[in-house]
């Protein structure tokens, strides 16, 4: 980030609350693009994060899953039903069994999870995240 951004950055940070500057930090940490967003683009991403209700960093902790290039045919969908199943759930798909994974996306894991698609990421959040993790 080029020295004028950080000086926006920093004035706009030493407005926000306390508790805000909490959630500013726990993103900052856990979203390496958000540093290369401008001041105005900081603060929309933190309006939509307030929209799903996400308005502490352990909010943010409990909500937040990752993040993934969004790609125009949506497969980045069916690539994080996949990772979501096998990576973190553990699943193992036997040998010779298809899984269909943007079809997943859309029959199971669209009702788990919030998308927010921004400045080509897509974010992924937990919708129950005040009981996730």
């Amino acid at each position: 980030m080029g020295i004028m951004a950080t000086a926006i950055s920093l004035r706009w940070f030493d407005k926000l609350t306390y508790q805000t500057q909490g959630l500013y930090n726990k993103i900052q940490d856990e979203c390496l693009a958000f540093d290369s967003f401008d001041e105005e683009l900081q603060a929309e991403f933190f309006l939509m994060l307030l929209d799903l209700g996400i308005k502490t960093d352990g909010d943010f902790e409990n909500a937040y899953c990752t993040s993934c290039k969004t790609l125009n045919d949506e497969s980045h969908l069916g690539d994080f039903s996949e990772w979501l199943t096998l990576e973190v759930n553990g699943i193992v798909v036997p040998d010779g069994l298809t899984v269909d994974w943007m079809s997943s996306w859309y029959r199971n894991h669209r009702h788990e999870f919030h998308t927010i698609d921004f400045q080509g990421e897509t974010y992924f959040f937990h919708k129950d995240f005040k009981d996730a993790k």
